[in-house]
C-alpha cells in the first residue's frame, strides 16, 4: 500500500513538474497600458515585440477564430496582440515602423474558469473550441 501511494505520489509531481515547465516555456506577453505607452512612433516591430515580450498573436483564452476576425477587422498590415482584458494594435507605415498604437478594453462576461478552460484547451491540447 505504501510503495502504491508512493508511486501515485511520484507520478502527481512528475505531471505537475511537467505543467509547470509549460507553463514557464510559454511567452507571457504584456498588453496593458504600460506596455502601449512605452511603444513610440518609429520604431521597427522588431522593437515592439520586444517590448511586448512576443509576436503578435493570440495571447488569451478566445478562440482563433476571434483573433482571425479582429485581424480582418484592423486590416492585415496591421499588426495586433489579443491579451485576456485587452487588445494591442500596432499601426505600420509603408517603411515598416510604427506610425501610431491603438489599445482597445471590453468586458469580458466570462467566468474565470470558463477562460482557463478556452486556454487549456487551446493551449495544451491544441483544439479550437467554440462557446457561443
Amino acid at each position: 500500500m505504501k510503495k502504491l501511494l508512493l508511486s501515485v505520489a511520484g507520478f502527481a509531481a512528475i505531471v505537475l513538474a511537467v505543467a509547470l515547465g509549460y507553463w514557464f516555456l510559454q511567452p507571457h506577453p504584456r498588453i496593458d497600458d504600460e506596455t502601449a505607452n512605452r511603444i513610440k512612433a518609429g520604431m521597427t516591430e522588431a522593437d515592439v515585440i520586444a517590448i511586448i515580450g512576443a509576436p503578435p498573436g493570440n495571447y488569451s483564452s478566445h478562440s482563433q477564430n476571434q483573433y482571425d476576425a479582429i485581424v480582418e477587422s484592423w486590416g492585415m498590415g496591421n499588426k495586433i496582440w489579443l491579451g485576456q482584458e485587452c487588445t494591442l494594435v500596432v499601426l505600420l507605415g509603408d517603411d515598416g515602423k510604427v506610425h501610431d498604437k491603438e489599445i482597445v478594453r471590453w468586458e469580458s462576461d466570462e467566468a474565470w474558469f470558463d477562460r482557463f478552460l478556452f486556454w487549456f484547451d487551446q493551449r495544451v491540447r491544441g483544439k479550437d473550441v467554440r462557446i457561443e
